[in-house]
């Protein structure tokens, strides 16, 4: 693309990202942030979200995670579709109670909203976190 005179954008990436997660091709997604970076455009969110709901869809949960801290790192803030990738993908992996526990520090944070919470609440069918608990009164 470059080769052609073509300078990708966000969006490019996130798709170059997303595709490379499909094919299971994990380290060269994470690769494409290091790309980014080195061509001088730096990831966005949106970028490092595609690349958490990849991992996290390919149930590598831990990969997901290091790259949330490495995102922190670098300065940029998660948001909460970053939040509630990761909580989900933690429930996908049979961890509901790390899944709740988060959700309920999120919350008190005020990082994910209370309906977000009772949404996944009640998708997940996760114990201690509807409005009739003590969590979100």
């Amino acid at each position: 693309m470059t080769s052609c005179g073509f300078t990708p954008d966000s969006y490019t990436y996130s798709s170059l990202i997303r595709g490379l997660c499909l094919e299971r091709m994990l380290g060269a997604a994470i690769d494409v942030l290091r790309v980014m970076e080195e061509n001088g455009y730096g990831p966005d969110v949106d970028n490092f979200n595609a690349l958490v709901l990849g991992l996290c869809k390919c149930q590598r949960t831990d990969l997901s995670l290091e790259v949330f801290e490495m995102m922190i790192e670098k300065g940029y803030m998660p948001n909460e579709t970053t939040y509630t990738i990761l909580v989900e993908g933690i429930i996908h992996e049979k961890e509901k109670e790390l899944a709740v526990a988060l959700l309920k520090e999120l919350h008190v944070r005020q990082v994910v909203s209370q309906n977000t919470v009772e949404r996944l609440a009640m998708q997940y069918d996760l114990e201690g976190l509807s409005s009739r608990h003590s969590m979100i009164s």
